[in-house]
């Protein structure tokens, strides 16, 4: 659109549709729902929490639940183990702030 206001800048449908798309970018911005938003909140807990962030293999997820509940030591983890496809991909840096309540 620029490009062709460049060419005629005197043409005033040129300038109404350049106007109008970015009424419609600006608006379709505004409507992008936060993605924390989406995300269901995790109650505070005293114990740890492991949150699966990466769904591409059910079978390691499964061992490391399994080797964690049942450590080869004495020492008895206390863990809250939360897997749900809605917190995929969240990072370690933004889960504290935007998913504990």
């Amino acid at each position: 659109m620029n490009k062709a206001l460049e060419l005629e800048p005197n043409e005033p449908t040129l300038k109404e549709v350049r106007n109008i798309v970015k009424l419609k970018r600006k608006n379709r911005k505004q409507r992008r729902p936060n993605p924390a938003a989406t995300k269901k909140k995790i109650d505070a807990s005293e114990n740890t929490l492991a949150l699966r962030t990466d769904f591409s293999n059910d079978s390691a997820w499964e061992k490391l639940c399994a080797l964690i509940r049942n450590p080869s030591q004495e020492f008895q983890a206390n863990v809250n183990f939360i897997s749900n496809k809605t917190y995929q991909g969240v990072t370690a840096e933004e889960f504290p702030r935007q998913y504990v309540i």
